[in-house]
């Protein structure tokens, strides 16, 4: 008897946000075990690899993926803190914000989605 053979496609995107997700807990990790939280006012903006960024603080972390037409990011974080992660945002590239992938429907996740 002969079993069918099944193939499983995963797009780049899906392998991105995966990533983003286990280097958001290993940047999780190794911070808090070298140097407690910053407060909630201050984002820190983390370089993981040339052209990959993470905004950590405000209440959230937020994944800055950098490129020639634009961003994209893993979240949006919440309202309270959108106006210091569209600073931050400008820190790291003048280009538009292209993308965004929310993980969730939280307010964390996605209270900062509609300011440009």
């Amino acid at each position: 008897m002969k079993f069918p053979q099944l193939r499983f496609t995963v797009g780049l995107s899906t392998l991105s946000v995966i990533g983003v997700c286990a280097v958001f807990q290993i940047a999780d990790a190794q911070q808090s075990r070298v140097t407690p939280r910053n407060s909630q006012n201050e984002i820190e903006i983390v370089r993981l690899r040339p052209n990959f960024y993470m905004l950590a603080g405000g209440g959230s972390n937020i994944g800055v993926q950098s490129g020639t037409d634009g961003m994209v990011l893993v979240d949006a974080g919440s309202m309270d803190a959108a106006d210091r992660n569209l600073a931050a945002l400008q820190t790291i590239s003048r280009l538009p914000v292209r993308y965004i992938v929310d993980t969730s429907a939280d307010a964390d996740h996605v209270g900062g989605n509609g300011l440009q």
